[in-house]
């Protein structure tokens, strides 16, 4: 037997039943009496038997009406449910939210974001995937996150790029070398000092580098790590010093290892937000990029100059 009934069928079914009155359910959907009389008949028709007992003072339940009563209702109730969750959604308001970022992003800028986009969508959930930029583009390229953070890529035609910040490089040391009372300090430091490297796939390891060459300073690394909790022991053991972004302060600078501009020249990374091409957001992810691009900029600024809180320390 295949049933063939309708929401709005089950919608005029219960609301008969609850008000026992054809007219009143009529008036409380806005349905009139020949329409709602006539739905009724189609549903007894599709069921083949009665769903009320009814003459002219009063309705009551037919014996297949009680038994379909609580069904309707189920239904009903998960429809309405249903769809509040569909509106949800597309008002960004439900969903998960997968960004992939470099590991300094991952804990420097998103924390902040997050925390105030949740303040008005409690609902969205997020994952977050550290990883290198290079890797951050193939994430958002292959459709595995939604978008990413990272070192804009130089060409890359399957991916839209919005730059937002200058990462400016910093050297960081203990903060009882001598150079602590430098406010800037120039690259030619490197001559003098221990070199302790970031990795090799590290984009500040390549800034780094170039600058070396571009101001023909031949210096090699005395140490290399991989991560930065690593270099921050080195440095904070009076090994060395290294070089760093303004987004692996937080990370590197605090207690006494201390940050300090590096010019002469200055340099920086350009980083931003990656996009796939052709490739409209879902509505949480969309609502978060947009919470993202808003503040990413004045929380990099905080970061920066943030004083000792952050463990840049500005002794002059």
């Amino acid at each position: 037997m295949s049933l063939q009934l309708s929401l709005r069928q089950l919608e005029i079914f219960v609301r008969v039943a609850e008000l026992r009155s054809f007219s009143e359910a009529g008036k409380m959907l806005h349905v009139s009496q020949p329409a709602l009389t006539r739905s009724i008949q189609q549903m007894e028709d599709s069921l083949g038997a009665r769903l009320f007992d009814r003459d002219t003072r009063k309705v009551e339940l037919a014996a297949v009406g009680v038994r379909l009563m609580p069904i309707a209702r189920r239904i009903l109730s998960e429809f309405e449910s249903a769809c509040g969750e569909m509106a949800q959604f597309v008002e960004g308001l439900q969903g998960k939210v997968h960004v992939a970022a470099l590991p300094c992003v991952a804990a420097a800028l998103l924390p902040s974001v997050i925390a105030r986009f949740r303040k008005s969508h409690p609902n969205v959930d997020f994952r977050i995937s550290e990883c290198l930029s290079q890797n951050v583009a193939e994430a958002v390229t292959d459709g595995i996150c939604d978008f990413g953070i990272a070192v804009l890529p130089t060409e890359n035609e399957r991916v839209d790029c919005q730059h937002l910040i200058d990462d400016d490089i910093f050297m960081v040391c203990r903060d009882d070398d001598p150079l602590v009372s430098e406010k800037c300090v120039p690259w030619s430091v490197f001559t003098t000092r221990t070199f302790i490297a970031l990795g090799r796939n590290c984009s500040v390891r390549a800034t780094t580098q170039d600058t070396f060459r571009e101001l023909n300073l031949d210096i090699k690394p005395h140490y290399e790590c991989q991560n930065i909790a690593t270099a921050r022991s080195l440095v904070e053991t009076g090994l060395g010093i290294c070089a760093v972004s303004g987004l692996m302060l937080p990370q590197i600078a605090f207690g006494n290892v201390v940050g300090r501009r590096l010019i002469q020249p200055s340099r920086s990374r350009s980083m931003g937000v990656i996009t796939r091409s052709g490739r409209q957001l879902a509505p949480a992810a969309q609502a978060f990029f947009e919470t993202f691009v808003s503040h990413a900029v004045q929380i990099h600024r905080k970061i920066v100059s943030g004083g000792d809180k952050l463990g840049v320390k500005n002794r002059n």
